[in-house]
């Protein structure tokens, strides 16, 4: 099993290593070009980087390299709205607009009011007095507590959102434009192979038998939760997947002592519920396809168990036989713990669907309560389709 363990490890690097050099996350854009006329198509944001140019990529998969001389405006679905004009050699990115517009770039703020621009700038001790003054005209007491204020972009933007409310001039939003996060839920199905893993000379103090290496290969059945668009770039998203198997271990070994030849066959039987939380990171997305790695941790409830060994020992001299049977239930655990890390593929359904293939890896903490230095170790492949919500 931990050769198996180390071929997963080792594909789910290299795919990711590949993969990672060209990561990409296309979103649906719009630009309006100087005599205003509008595009539609896509951006990479993992280019965004520099704003002084932006690379967009038409419905027809043309490449088009945007510059503040050749651009108006360029609004990202979900992530943002820039424009040129404010800044001679770059875009910028609209915050609010209204009676008074708030633009940033390069951690630097601009707010343009009555044709006058007003920059703030963390470094500078007058951002607070400049902010003041240009709320100033409200009529609204206490727009802000100046003991509270501080020079963050969620900050700012509200107080220059609830400003312009007051003037009620507000026309857009970054807090209204863009939407924080969806979800999606649906079943999966599966198989799952596990390898309880005991240290292969290990005797049990006053047993007779070693253990061998216990395998179980069974269906799963299950059902998905997921929480996307953490963050701006919405990389990230929390998944719960709890899922339901049969478990059925099934081992046999032969080995051999002074005097005797022992064959012994042991069975586990579990009905599991296994409750993982799941973080996702998505690296690679070009709309219509995407792929994840993710790690998390869990719990694993074992219910209606069976564990039973069955010896035959041979005398090496006489040949006789003897046959005997033990019932060791009580060595089971009925809750384990886990971690897990995995990779998925993920294929755009109808509308805001999704067709989720997953191959994850759970290292599981011993299955009995006997004190012997073992994990199981699984891995499992998962398909699930998600009805976004």
């Amino acid at each position: 099993m931990k050769r198996v363990s180390s071929i997963f490890i080792i594909i789910t690097f290299v795919i990711f290593s590949n993969v990672h050099l060209n990561s990409q996350i296309f979103l649906p854009a719009e630009y309006t070009d100087n005599y205003g006329v509008s595009y539609s198509g896509r951006v990479n944001i993992i280019q965004l980087k520099n704003k002084e140019s932006i690379k967009f990529y038409t419905e027809g998969n043309t490449l088009i390299v945007l510059t503040p001389y050749n651009t108006k405006e360029i609004i990202i679905q979900n992530y943002g709205h820039f424009v040129s004009g404010i800044v001679e050699t770059r875009f910028v990115e609209v915050l609010v607009e209204g009676a008074a517009n708030l633009y940033i770039y390069d951690e630097i703020m601009r707010i343009s009011k009555n044709g006058q621009n007003y920059e703030l700038e963390k470094k500078s001790n007058k951002w607070s007095g400049i902010l003041k003054v240009i709320v100033s005209d409200c009529q609204v007491q206490n727009l802000y507590k100046e003991k509270d204020l501080k020079f963050t972009e969620e900050h700012i933007t509200n107080i220059i959102k609830n400003y312009n409310e007051c003037k009620n001039q507000l026309y857009a939003s970054k807090v209204i434009r863009i939407k924080k996060s969806e979800h999606s839920f649906g079943p999966q199905i599966g198989c799952i192979l596990s390898i309880m893993n005991f240290p292969k000379d290990y005797k049990l103090p006053g047993i007779k038998y070693k253990f061998g290496t216990p395998i179980s290969f069974t269906p799963i059945f299950g059902v998905k939760f997921n929480t996307y668009s953490f963050g701006r770039n919405q990389k990230h998203n929390f998944e719960i997947s709890p899922f339901l198997t049969f478990e059925k271990y099934n081992s046999e070994i032969t080995y051999l002592d002074a005097n005797h030849s022992n064959y012994i066959k042991s069975k586990i039987k579990s009905t599991s519920i296994f409750l993982p939380l799941i973080w996702n990171y998505k690296y690679f997305d070009n709309s219509d396809r995407k792929m994840l790695i993710n790690g998390g941790f869990g719990c694993k409830i074992n219910q209606n168990t069976s564990y039973t060994v069955d010896y035959e020992e041979t005398h090496l001299i006489a040949g006789q036989r003897r046959y005997y049977s033990e019932d060791r239930l009580s060595d089971l655990r009925g809750l384990q713990v886990f971690i897990v890390f995995g990779h998925n593929f993920v294929l755009s359904g109808i509308g805001k669907d999704n067709l989720n293939i997953g191959l994850n890896c759970f290292i599981i903490s011993t299955h009995t309560e006997i004190t012997v230095k073992n994990l199981v170790s699984s891995i499992q492949l998962n398909v699930s389709y998600e009805f976004g919500i």
